[in-house]
């Protein structure tokens, strides 16, 4: 299990318990739910099978549920088999009333995660609760939370300092908090989400993440949202849902492509501020000129022109207050100070926007570098939801990071020559953004497996050892096999790591082979020399006493020699009869090395029995 995946499953782990134990919220649990899902509670009849009967047991539940607090939380993470992970989670959840901690409950949940369709989902859920207290039918010791808050209650009445203690742990807890929030790794950014959208507070770490010597420096250059109303270069838009959907079929109707066609900008005023007072939800949208172009350079595609009457009017704010993706990334890129925007061909129609923005606020917009897309073939983009965009994925299995890093540079770029590796520091001295291709560059999984089977063959010996072992183990585990051997055999056989469980697993037990295999015309052998073949090795190879590759190979040929056989027509079956297959690391005397005396002649009496049924029909 990698790092990322681990981080990756405990994280999730982590987001639905705080949602449910500190939230009392069920939806987004709800929401990760596999359509198989088993969940076992702690109490005797908590159980249910089928995403809609858990969904039905944990939303019945939710009038039991009180918002609390979670510490002490510990997580262990495990690789059940390929996609499906194991996630074992524990903390303290400290429950309050009316801002008082009144129960304590120590939680330990299992989850089992599945990945499905690129996404980790929730198969198995099983939750131990020390719920001692725990009343029929409750899937929250709602009961037993109330008695304790009672006493509680009462024995704060019988103490006379408790409004000083109480004031107090509120400083106390203040201040602990103030230093909690200016010490947090990242920015925190607070608007009000209603009215004008006001800046309310900021964290240490976010004005200095965007290189501001103060607070106030930072709310002297950070300006409300609606800044951009006020200027004319936004407006607030009323229009619902549906009323969209039917301006939209209907220019689908006509034939031309829907964008908005500001019928809120027309508004007087008097009829935006009734609207505000009435509390009509509304979003801000960008007033995109209609007259005239846009223009700007990008380092790839040169200078790009857009007729203004092309562009739409985006939503910067959405309904619940929030900034869209369009409108963030701008503010963003401002204030982290960036130069250089790299990104995708598709955001080249969105840039004239986005300078628009820059333009509004009276900011320098950055250069621009627009990227060829990727494509998984000559029709379709690479895409996370299709599973085949995930560097993690290529990792585990057995793809090499150098290797990865060398074809994807060559992807929709040249150096200009027709040189095709790279290390690292090679690819920084040669990378020439002029040589970007317009194109999209096709992803050639074929041409990645290549690149990775050079890497191989040209690493480490030790490297590929240490490498390959864990691979070695999934089969082979246990069997007594020389790793060390087996490595020198299959370094310049190896394409990707996940194929050599299969490339070896004939070590570990013969497999049911097909007679036919004995039958090879370029080593002149068929199934009757192959039993008159083995027979002849069987009582060669038994007597030797020391099994070295070497005294194999010199018993061996000394009775091929005596026998007037050719070498093909001996060790081909002998291959086939102790491997039970034409394509094997190595030939029969490593194999048998490898296997051992007694395991060789084993197989060898199997094969030579296999053809004798066969002979006898």
């Amino acid at each position: 299990m990698t790092e990322q995946v681990q981080q990756e499953a405990e994280a999730l782990a982590r987001r639905i318990l705080t949602s449910y134990f500190c939230d009392a919220e069920v939806e987004f649990l709800i929401s990760t739910f596999s359509p198989d899902i088993v969940w076992m509670g702690g109490g005797a009849d908590q159980r249910a099978e089928g995403a809609e009967a858990v969904a039905a047991a944990f939303r019945a539940g939710k009038r039991e549920l009180v918002p609390g607090e979670m510490s002490d939380e510990r997580y262990v993470s495990r690789e059940l088999a390929p996609g499906c992970y194991l996630c074992q989670a524990e903390s303290t959840i400290h429950v309050k009333r009316e801002g008082q901690a009144f129960f304590h409950i120590h939680q330990r949940c299992t989850f089992v995660f599945r990945r499905e369709d690129g996404e980790l989902k929730v198969a198995h859920i099983h939750n131990s609760v020390d719920y001692s207290q725990l009343q029929q039918g409750e899937l929250y010791p709602v009961q037993a939370m109330e008695k304790a808050y009672q006493n509680l209650q009462a024995a704060l009445a019988q103490q006379d300092l408790k409004i000083a203690q109480t004031t107090r742990e509120v400083q106390r807890q203040a201040r602990f908090l103030e230093q909690l929030y200016n010490s947090l790794p990242c920015g925190v950014v607070q608007f009000e989400p209603e009215g004008e959208l006001r800046l309310v507070n900021i964290n240490r770490t976010g004005w200095q993440l965007y290189g501001y010597g103060s607070e106030a420096e930072y709310r002297a250059q950070v300006h409300s949202p609606m800044q951009l109303v006020e200027s004319g270069a936004a407006y607030p838009c009323f229009c619902t849902k549906e009323e969209l959907e039917e301006r939209r079929a209907a220019a689908e109707a006509r034939g031309e492509v829907f964008k908005y066609d500001k019928h809120c900008l027309h508004l007087s005023k008097e009829e935006v501020q009734q609207k505000l007072d009435a509390g009509v939800p509304y979003v801000i949208r960008q007033n995109a000129p209609t007259e005239g172009e846009t223009s700007y350079d990008d380092l790839v595609f040169g200078h790009m022109t857009f007729p203004n009457d092309t562009l739409d009017d985006m939503v910067l704010i959405k309904q619940d207050g929030m900034p869209t993706y369009n409108f963030a990334n701008v503010i963003d890129d401002h204030l982290m100070g960036i130069t250089h925007v790299m990104r995708g061909t598709e955001y080249l129609s969105s840039t004239p926007k986005y300078n628009l923005l820059y333009e509004a606020f009276g900011w320098q917009a950055p250069q621009y570098i627009h990227l060829p897309t990727v494509m998984r073939d000559a029709h379709h983009k690479l895409s996370k939801r299709d599973g085949d965009a995930y560097y993690s994925d290529f990792i585990e299995k057995g793809y090499l990071t150098e290797a990865l890093i060398n074809y994807l540079a060559l992807v929709g770029w040249n150096p200009g020559d027709d040189r095709e590796f790279f290390t690292l520091p090679e690819l920084i001295e040669a990378f020439d953004i002029h040589r970007l291709n317009k194109a999209p560059g096709i992803f050639d999984i074929d041409k990645l497996t290549w690149f990775n089977a050079e890497y191989i063959r040209r690493m480490d010996f030790e490297r590929y050892l240490t490498m390959v072992t864990p691979w070695f183990d999934k089969v082979l585990a246990g069997k007594g096999i020389d790793y060390r051997r087996l490595a020198e055999l299959m370094q310049s056989r190896t394409e990707v790591f996940n194929r050599v469980p299969d490339m070896v697993r004939f070590l570990a037990e013969l497999p049911d082979y097909d007679l036919e295999l004995y039958t090879h015309k370029k080593m002149k052998s068929n199934p009757q020399v192959a039993m008159q073949s083995l027979q002849l090795c069987r009582p060669v190879l038994e007597a030797v006493s020391d099994w070295t590759e070497q005294n194999i190979h010199d018993a061996l040929m000394a009775a091929i020699a005596q026998a007037g056989m050719k070498n093909g027509a001996v060790l081909w079956p002998l291959r086939i009869a102790i491997s039970g297959q034409a394509n094997t690391p190595g030939g029969a005397i490593e194999i048998a090395w490898l296997l051992g005396k007694e395991e060789t002649l084993r197989r060898m009496d199997d094969g030579m029995a296999r053809l004798t049924r066969a002979a006898q029909g």
